[in-house]
């Protein structure tokens, strides 16, 4: 569905040029006080508003016709889709359960600002959870919950500095039957960070229609057969990064400068689950914790790499 879908609406100043995401204008003019609908930019006329797909478009091969025609992925999450029964054959694994990745993704973005907030390549990290159709309104709350609690409770930021906003109509992905963001106060307003998405069985329907075989799942607690709702959690890992350096920036007077105007330092207040390890720059070690049983072991700078293969080599799974 994203070559049919996957778009935004571009509007252009037909004055100075420049493009804008139609929804996002209502608040430039807010910002700039404008209420005659011109271009925030030079007051300008602008275009009626025309669909814009933000897939990056390549070609395989000697031959640049129609049927090398490929796209970059615009999100991580197909590559899950696409390799569903995989993982349900070979991890044996029980809905509800979810796959999650890290990796890039690619959009042409009609406009590329504010720093590292909105590129045309970034990394994002996703999840898909997967779960009994019966089942997916509650699993939807539960991730929209941990999710916000993961911001909260373990980078540290600001609680007052987050916020739910529910997807109307209009906002919605073609995927999804209901949405909601996790935004932040940027300096410059409130803008996205994560995206809690409820799929239904969108993704998994339309690869099996293409691909002509059903994807669907045998539950063996009743042996009903049926296609998993999924709830999604994108979480750009490039946005995760600037928010924690914007929410952690603080400055702080520490007395007079010799020409007695303010000394003014700019210091980093990050959670300390995050923070520098101070015991590092004392003796060269660093923390080393293994994920299943908890420990948490001090390990030389020098010899980190050689004893992290050590424990991959022998780790056994429980």
């Amino acid at each position: 569905g994203h070559v049919e879908n996957f778009s935004d609406p571009l509007v252009d100043c037909k004055k100075c040029k420049t493009r804008f995401r139609e929804d996002h204008l209502e608040g430039l003019w807010e910002e700039k006080g404008i209420s005659d609908g011109s271009c925030p930019e030079c007051g300008g006329e602008l275009t009626e508003a025309r669909q814009f797909n933000l897939m990056f478009t390549t070609h395989m091969g000697p031959v640049a016709d129609s049927g090398s025609l490929i796209y970059l992925r615009p999100e991580t999450a197909q590559g899950i889709f696409v390799n569903f029964k995989n993982v349900v054959d070979t991890g044996r694994v029980k809905v509800p359960f979810g796959i999650a990745q890290v990796g890039k993704a690619f959009r042409n973005e009609i406009t590329t600002k504010n720093f590292i907030f909105r590129t045309c390549e970034f990394e994002q990290m996703e999840m898909q959870y997967f779960v009994r159709p019966d089942g997916a309104d509650e699993a939807f709350e539960e991730w929209k919950a941990r999710r916000m609690a993961w911001y909260v409770e373990r980078l540290g930021i600001k609680k007052e500095r987050l916020r739910f906003h529910q997807h109307g109509p209009d906002e919605l992905a073609h995927y999804a039957r209901d949405a909601y963001d996790i935004e932040y106060q940027y300096p410059f307003g409130w803008q996205e960070l994560e995206g809690i998405h409820s799929r239904t069985d969108f993704d998994l329907k339309r690869h099996g229609e293409y691909c002509g075989k059903e994807i669907n799942y045998l539950d063996p607690a009743d042996n009903s057969r049926y296609i998993p709702w999924v709830v999604e959690t994108s979480s750009g890992l490039t946005r995760s990064v600037l928010v924690t350096l914007m929410d952690a920036y603080h400055e702080e007077t520490i007395g007079e400068d010799k020409n007695g105007r303010p000394d003014v330092r700019t210091v980093l207040h990050f959670h300390p689950d995050i923070a520098p390890d101070y015991d590092t720059m004392k003796d060269n070690t660093v923390t080393l914790r293994f994920r299943d049983s908890m420990e948490q072991v001090r390990v030389p700078i020098a010899s980190l790499a050689e004893r992290m293969r050590k424990e991959i080599r022998e780790y056994k799974r429980n």
